[in-house]
């Protein structure tokens, strides 16, 4: 149920977590710089996953705090949620040999789809 303390608790560890990734991706976004340079953050795939990652995160939580959960604009969010989903992707870019096995994956299906 949605006054459930499990509930509660998910949404606090939701914006917890939605402010240490966009913290990490300001100071990521620093120091490679954001946009321009040979190294700079969004000319990364995995960083622009990231990084909209991140945006959607922060539009989510904003339009929440400022419309509220009773907006019809909260339908709309869903699908932003949906994209969260990804989130956990984050982790592959930490761990070399499984971010090899999904990019092995994903240039697998490329030819079969």
């Amino acid at each position: 149920p949605p006054w459930s303390t499990e509930r509660y608790i998910l949404g606090i560890c939701n914006h917890v977590f939605t402010v240490v990734f966009a913290i990490e991706m300001v100071m990521k976004a620093i120091a490679c710089g954001f946009i321009f340079g040979p190294d700079c953050y969004f000319s990364d795939n995995w960083n622009r996953m990231d990084g909209t990652l991140v945006i959607i995160s922060l539009v989510d939580a904003t339009i929440t705090a400022v419309v509220g959960k009773k907006s019809k604009i909260f339908g709309m969010l869903r699908v932003f949620r949906l994209v969260r989903a990804l989130r956990p992707l984050r982790v592959i870019n930490r761990a070399p040999g499984l971010k090899l096995v999904v990019q092995t994956l994903l240039s697998s299906l490329k030819p079969i789809g």
